[in-house]
């Protein structure tokens, strides 16, 4: 064993990057639409630090029950070869399992782990092991002759008490399960970083490219309806970024997460921090009965720092409009005051009608939801809110 020890510790964001590698990667060996790891950006897949070689394991559970567990211990490839690599192992050679089916894609938890190098653990007898071995953090490996066996440091979830932890990883290996007593048989490593979203709603190849084209057509509506009385934000002393908008989707809010993970680490840690913020202040402005009028976390020197990733309130808004409700209501929006002002008693504009993108938007949802439309918490949520509580999930 060596006794070399790993420095480098992986972000949360880089470890859910790692996430959206391993189903993506299980995803287009089912024949899915998520194309593999051409679904995540080239700019994540490129960090530096995904190219260290460290040990990987990737771990499959469907309703907190194992589904698939396979990995390598020692630093014989890069972290993204793998992930990749063990995702497919754990998706469909463990040989404890039948391979998985696409619904139960749908279903399963996927956990990655990233190792340090085994090293040796110096310890005089089973007393002292007890006292060495850090419940929660250290992985264990007991190598006897033939005999060998790991247990993952989210074992002792289940093993809380070191001796059941050790007497355990014997019997897995075949041993008595006091021998880890009886001699220098026991290593340990740790995980470096450890990453887990259960059921987080993650957007196939496909539909992102269909969310991308609807807001598309939604910026290029709103460009012609400005274009029919001249209407322009350029200059305007307001920022409807302060505007308290809700949404409703998860199709917009994992959109939103999509274009949040292009970001720089820092960038996404500065907008995380101040959308913190902006709820703390927001949901006390709420509290005194007061509408919050607070600058998006996204805003940036007067600008969206997101700006093709923006959601659809914030691409509609500002300009007169219609939308028609599923109950046949109808409603009108009379545009920012700006717009109002600029209009005044002009009612020969005509407005932007919604209806048609928000239809569009919500057969995207039903299609992402499947059968969990009707189960589902509903979404009604600021940006901030969206990003202060992290990707969505299910």
């Amino acid at each position: 064993m060596t006794a070399e020890k790993d420095s480098t510790e992986l972000t949360e964001n880089q470890g859910q990057i790692l996430v959206h590698l391993a189903r993506a990667t299980i995803a287009a060996r089912l024949g899915l639409s998520d194309a593999g790891s051409s679904s995540i950006p080239d700019n994540q897949l490129a960090d530096p630090a995904f190219q260290e070689q460290r040990g990987t394991f990737v771990t499959l559970k469907i309703r907190n029950q194992l589904r698939g567990c396979m990995g390598c211990l020692t630093p014989s490839e890069t972290i993204l070869e793998g992930i990749q690599r063990n995702a497919i192992n754990a998706a469909f050679n463990d040989p404890r399992f039948p391979p998985l089916t696409g619904p139960e894609l749908e279903q399963a938890e996927i956990e990655v782990s990233i190792l340090t190098n085994p090293q040796d653990l110096e310890y005089s007898d089973g007393k002292d092991l007890l006292t060495k071995l850090r419940p929660s953090l250290d992985g264990a490996i007991i190598s006897k002759g033939m005999a060998r066996a790991t247990f993952l440091p989210q074992v002792w979830e289940q093993l809380p008490r070191t001796e059941d932890f050790l007497s355990h990883l014997c019997r897995k290996a075949g041993l008595p399960p006091d021998e880890w007593e009886k001699g220098n048989w026991v290593y340990q490593f740790t995980r470096s970083s450890t990453s887990m979203k259960t059921a987080e709603v993650v957007l196939k190849h496909e539909v992102l490219k269909q969310v991308a084209e609807l807001y598309q057509d939604m910026e290029a509506a709103y460009d012609q309806t400005a274009k029919t009385f001249d209407f322009s934000c350029s200059g305007c002393p307001d920022n409807c970024c302060d505007s308290y908008f809700l949404h409703h989707t998860y199709t917009e809010w994992a959109y939103l997460w999509y274009g949040l993970r292009t970001l720089e680490e820092s960038q996404l840690q500065n907008i995380s921090e101040k959308a913190v913020k902006c709820v703390v202040e927001s949901e006390a402005a709420l509290a005194r009965g007061k509408r919050a009028i607070i600058m998006c976390p996204l805003n940036s020197d007067g600008r969206c720092s997101l700006y093709s990733y923006r959601l659809m309130l914030c691409r509609l808004h500002g300009v007169p409009a219609t939308f028609t409700r599923p109950d046949g209501q109808k409603l009108d929006f009379p545009g920012c005051f700006r717009c109002q002002e600029h209009l005044a008693a002009d009612n020969s504009v005509a407005p932007l009608d919604r209806t048609q993108f928000f239809k569009r938007l919500v057969g995207l949802e039903i299609g992402l939801l499947g059968h969990k439309r009707m189960t589902a918490p509903r979404v009604k949520l600021t940006i901030a809110q969206m990003v202060a509580k992290g990707p969505p999930e299910l």
